[in-house]
């Protein structure tokens, strides 16, 4: 690494990660997941869709990681430490949008 350089890949992956998942949970908020594509995501988030896959692995994994991101903060603290609340939430979601 070059002196003064303050990034590192690690990073540069986090920053990456974080794009992809705030790009998610916008899209998925807006057009629910059906109607939400990986490459409307990577293309929001400044990324290629194969980055995307990379990251996440699939559409569904993604919505999971994004619903940990965004909700489940909420509802841990809600639930007071994000206890039986958490899966019931996640299940019930997962089951509005026809993935379980």
């Amino acid at each position: 690494m070059q002196s003064g350089a303050t990034s590192t890949p690690f990073a540069k992956g986090t920053a990456t990660r974080q794009r992809i998942l705030d790009a998610a949970v916008a899209r998925f908020a807006g057009q629910g997941f059906r109607d939400t594509t990986v490459a409307a995501v990577a293309r929001d988030a400044g990324v290629t869709a194969p980055a995307v896959h990379q990251y996440f692995g699939s559409k569904q994994e993604l919505f999971y990681a994004a619903f940990e991101y965004d909700v489940a903060p909420v509802l841990a603290a809600f639930h007071g430490g994000g206890g039986p609340g958490r899966h019931l939430a996640l299940d019930s979601t997962a089951a509005q949008h026809g993935l379980v």
